[in-house]
């Protein structure tokens, strides 16, 4: 048992270290290569091999405080990565992309929930697709 949550670990370890170098050279941020790493090992995916996380004795759950370490470390990474100087040059540019992308996700996934609920309205209430 011990051993299989040794070789879990490393399993995460490596796939998030060997991911962030392949994302470098690809031209994107490491914390893109460790979410990649995190499906892949999951339980939904590997993980239903018996390899990486699934849903028995190696469930993530186990390891609820190394998540949130991970997730504190992926954070950091994130804040590390946006500077002042950049976010100032591209001011009401960013911004404007910034509200329109909310904006038209907000639109569409709406959109979509009332054409679901006009499709099984016994599934969906209006006031649930809405929210």
């Amino acid at each position: 048992m011990t051993a299989n949550i040794f070789l879990t670990l490393s399993i995460a370890l490596l796939s998030g270290l060997l991911l962030s170098r392949v994302a470098k050279k690809v031209g994107l941020p490491a914390v893109t290569a460790y979410l990649v790493a995190g499906v892949l090992i999951g339980p939904y995916l590997l993980g239903q091999f018996g390899i990486g996380f699934d849903h028995g004795d190696n469930s993530p759950e186990k390891y609820k405080i190394l998540c949130d370490l991970a997730l504190g470390f992926i954070a950091f990474s994130i804040g590390n990565e946006f500077r002042l100087g950049q976010l100032k040059a591209m001011g009401s540019s960013a911004i404007t992309i910034g509200i329109l992308q909310a904006v038209v996700t907000t639109v569409l996934v709406d959109i979509v929930l009332v054409g679901l609920h006009f499709c099984f309205p016994n599934v969906m209430t209006i006031p649930t697709a809405l929210v």
